[in-house]
């Protein structure tokens, strides 16, 4: 057992350390999308804006990394496992992603709208046959394949390029990766949190502002 007093190791203290700054850095980001919606210009009473900060870190006095792959990781498996020929609805992936990951971020059903659309305009999805969505990718190495061997072979070819350039890309984006889908839940529960102002008719500053009385 540890002595009470005992100082932690200098390895102990660089965890700690990189933990802290990990914290700050969403810390600051959330605290600018809060500023940012309650006053675009940047006009904020020093007063409230301290009590803002020291509300945030109440309600926030921790961040959890997502346990879940990337959204754009957990569609793209959704739509080649679901193996639709005419491609998959957002429902179908919505539930394959519920049936296969735990854990999922408050509003899945709007992140997971944003992500599809993003993945549509990075053309890696096409969305076809109202509104479902097929690879992008898959479906333009199968059109080269039917349109002889040669041109099979040239679609090979590109099919093995395209790998090679998502596996430099995914090694690029691994890291600080845990960072940015932290980012990405805050994103979320801000989506979820505006949903909810609107169903309920009571704005989340509203709420906020009530809780520093």
């Amino acid at each position: 057992m540890a002595e009470p007093n005992a100082v932690p190791s200098s390895s102990q203290n660089h965890n700690t350390l990189l933990t802290d700054d990990r914290y700050e850095h969403i810390m600051n980001n959330l605290k600018a999308s809060v500023f940012s919606k309650i006053s675009p210009s940047g006009n904020i009473a020093p007063q409230l804006k301290t009590h803002i900060e020291r509300r945030l870190h109440e309600f926030f006095p921790s961040f959890r990394t997502p346990s879940h792959p990337p959204y754009a990781s957990m569609i793209q498996r959704g739509i080649s496992e679901l193996s639709n020929e005419e491609g998959s609805t957002q429902e179908e992936i919505s539930a394959f992603i519920k049936r296969e990951y735990g854990h999922l971020p408050w509003g899945h059903e709007s992140f997971l709208s944003h992500h599809l659309g993003k993945l549509c305009g990075n053309m890696e999805l096409a969305c076809v046959n109202n509104e479902r969505y097929i690879l992008l990718v898959e479906e333009d190495c199968e059109l080269k394949e039917m349109a002889g061997s040669s041109t099979k072979k040239e679609g090979c070819r590109g099919r093995q390029g395209r790998r090679k350039k998502g596996r430099v890309t995914k090694k690029k984006k691994k890291q600080g990766q845990a960072e940015k889908q932290q980012i990405e839940v805050l994103e979320d529960t801000l989506q979820a949190m505006e949903l909810k102002r609107q169903k309920d008719q009571m704005t989340t500053l509203e709420r906020f502002l009530w809780l520093l009385d």
